[in-house]
């Protein structure tokens, strides 16, 4: 499966990690929530974020056979006041990076 949002998912999967698997069929689905919904339902193999696949994992509707792949992303906090400035900034940043170690200690883990 396929997403919209990271169409160029699958490649870069393949060009990091070297593995050359090539679907048998392909879908494309508007975003990484769908195609993790279809996985779960069996249809079929889907490529998310860590973040995206988490709760599935954790209750054991999907299964990461080969784990995750670091692929260089990254999502960057834009706000037109600093943390001080602004004291909701400053709660937001600190709640992002509170989730943020906790996905790195869960990937950690895994």
């Amino acid at each position: 499966m396929h997403t919209d949002t990271r169409p160029q998912a699958w490649d870069d999967w393949r060009r990091i990690t070297g593995m050359k698997a090539e679907p048998a069929s392909q879908q494309t689905l508007e975003h990484f929530y769908l195609t993790l919904q279809a996985a779960v339902a069996g249809v079929e193999v889907a490529i998310a974020p860590y973040a995206a696949a988490r709760d599935d994992l954790e209750r054991g509707q999907l299964v990461a056979p080969i784990g995750f792949v670091p692929d260089g992303t990254s999502y960057h906090l834009l706000s037109r006041r600093s943390g001080e400035q602004d004291a909701r900034v400053r709660q937001l940043t600190a709640w992002l990076q509170a989730q943020t170690s906790q996905l790195e200690n869960d990937l950690g883990a895994a």
